[in-house]
């Protein structure tokens, strides 16, 4: 898995590629490292190597950071992430709120659940069969629909 941080329109994984968009490019914050940290993390645990492609000094950021990171030390959470472009009117997600891209039916049925969950438990079907779907437009991988929310 490529990660490439830097200038993007949003952060997203398609095609195997992470962009990670910075709130205020060429700056990264202990945030934004944590959460390159915990993906990284993730697709080990999946078998999945990741590279990062960026300058080298947001690269020496991230390796300064990592002692801390693999201390279990967690960086706070922004008041308001600006990666985020699925809100408009915001501007990015308030984090005392949780922010997703779905129709206000699902929605409404998230609130009324109470949780998040996979989109395996929501469809009710195995993520091999809606990692082959078309709508799978990203080309994610299997493990991701047994773990991401996505909602459609």
């Amino acid at each position: 898995m490529l990660i490439k941080i830097g200038e993007f329109d949003c952060t997203e994984c398609w095609d195997e590629v992470f962009y990670k968009k910075l709130a205020n490019y060429p700056a990264i914050t202990e945030w934004e490292i944590q959460t390159v940290l915990d993906f990284e993390h993730y697709e080990k645990q999946n078998g999945r190597e990741c590279f990062i492609e960026v300058d080298n000094y947001i690269l020496k950021a991230i390796e300064d950071y990592k002692k801390t990171y693999e201390s279990g030390k967690r960086a706070n959470v922004p008041e308001k992430i600006t990666e985020c472009v699925a809100c408009p009117k915001y501007k990015g997600c308030m984090t005392d709120y949780v922010c997703h891209t779905a129709p206000v039916e699902n929605a409404i049925n998230i609130f009324k659940c109470g949780s998040l969950q996979a989109p395996t438990k929501w469809r009710g079907v195995t993520a091999s069969v809606l990692k082959a779907e078309d709508r799978n437009a990203a080309n994610d991988p299997e493990d991701y629909f047994d773990y991401i929310c996505w909602i459609s």
